[in-house]
């Protein structure tokens, strides 16, 4: 702000204005700029917010090749391989390249050249990180991030990057848990129980993981209300992409799923809420407001 643009801020701030009616914009007025700066984040109206999630995390499944998983009774079975998160010339086996038939999701290649999902898992950490983070100043952290951490709460932050929310909107983490406990204040997303909520379009829908590795033995604490979210450690995010409640499935898009950016077909009651499983524990849902 040039000098004579200081002196007559300061000048009106010193006259003063008066009466309540007057009393908003004197601070309006008055405040430095850097408090102005500091103003919330705009809110980001719901349906927009859905629809460019749901159309980011479709390009990245693409992108991966489009691995698919289906989870509908409890167990997870690999349908369809993609890109792994070590290949670095990724290229589509070509009978999976024919056309899709219409309305099928899973079907059909877009890559023309070979795909480096190494170099698309540094995009997320230093994108989804942002650029204060250790792996985005350091070279050799980023390295070892890339091959070394899980990356599903990397690849959801940077999805909120991608649509355009600040990190005050949604706090990015390379955790689910620490985010999830974070977004409890937040305007624009509301923490919902999934055995209370039918899922919809644009849910973040997150569980605790078994870290026994054991498909037969849930060593987890019971998730039973939103106060559990302050003992949740390990723990997966999904973004739904899908709801028919019809065939009384959804459709949901993660990372770190099978190696990759996968889209898992889940199960859902009558009314349309998930069904928590030994393979995917669903305990809590974020949902944009």
């Amino acid at each position: 702000m040039p000098a004579d643009r200081h002196r007559q801020r300061a000048r009106r701030c010193r006259i003063g204005l008066h009466g309540p009616l007057v009393l908003a914009a004197t601070l309006a007025l008055c405040a430095p700029p850097r408090a102005l700066a500091q103003a919330a984040p705009p809110h980001l109206p719901a349906e927009q917010l859905v629809a460019h999630l749901v159309s980011s995390a479709e390009r990245e499944w693409r992108d991966w090749g489009q691995t698919t998983v289906d989870a509908r009774d409890g167990h997870s079975r690999l349908e369809r391989r993609g890109a792994r998160e070590t290949d670095t010339a990724w290229s589509p086996d070509p009978a999976q390249c024919k056309p899709a038939p219409r309305r099928q999701r899973a079907g059909g290649c877009h890559h023309g050249r070979p795909f480096d999902a190494v170099d698309r898992l540094r995009r997320y950490w230093v994108a989804g990180l942002g650029p204060d983070a250790k792996p985005a100043r350091e070279t050799a952290e980023l390295d070892r991030v890339v091959r070394e951490e899980p990356w599903s709460a990397v690849f959801v932050s940077y999805l909120m990057q991608e649509v355009g929310l600040s990190r005050q909107a949604f706090p990015s983490d390379d955790t689910h848990s620490n985010y999830l406990r974070a977004l409890e204040a937040s305007p624009q997303f509301e923490l919902r129980q999934v055995r209370d909520t039918p899922l919809a379009r644009g849910d973040l829908v997150c569980g605790p993981r078994n870290q026994s590795r054991d498909p037969g033995l849930l060593s987890l604490q019971a998730m039973r209300t939103l106060e559990d979210l302050r003992v949740l450690r390990a723990s997966h995010c999904d973004l739904v992409v899908a709801v028919d409640r019809r065939a009384r499935e959804a459709h949901v898009i993660g990372g770190n799923v099978e190696d990759s950016v996968a889209m898992t077909r889940i199960a859902l009651t009558d009314d349309g809420r998930a069904i928590r499983t030994l393979s995917r524990p669903w305990f809590v849902i974020v949902r944009p407001r």
